[in-house]
């Protein structure tokens, strides 16, 4: 998933797959197919349309909230 833009310059959520030949790894894709049905997720009624976030996970801020929580620590957010 991504985040992509309407023709009313609303942020949404959009999809791709990754070519065929593209290996499986767990990093930005360099070649992607988008769906022909693409916008899969769009701003609802009360959202604010110019805010709908990237679903991607920020990988460093996860391992960092679960290193401290192995440490017994607290990690506000």
């Amino acid at each position: 998933m991504y985040t992509g833009i309407d023709q009313h310059k609303n942020q949404v959520q959009n999809m791709a797959y990754r070519q065929p030949h593209e290996p499986l790894r767990p990093v930005p894709l360099r070649e992607w197919i988008k769906l022909r049905y693409n916008t899969v997720i769009s701003p609802g009624h009360g959202f604010n349309a110019e805010h709908l976030r990237d679903l991607t996970p920020d990988h460093r801020l996860v391992r960092s909230r679960r290193a401290a929580a192995a440490a017994g620590g607290q990690q506000g957010g």
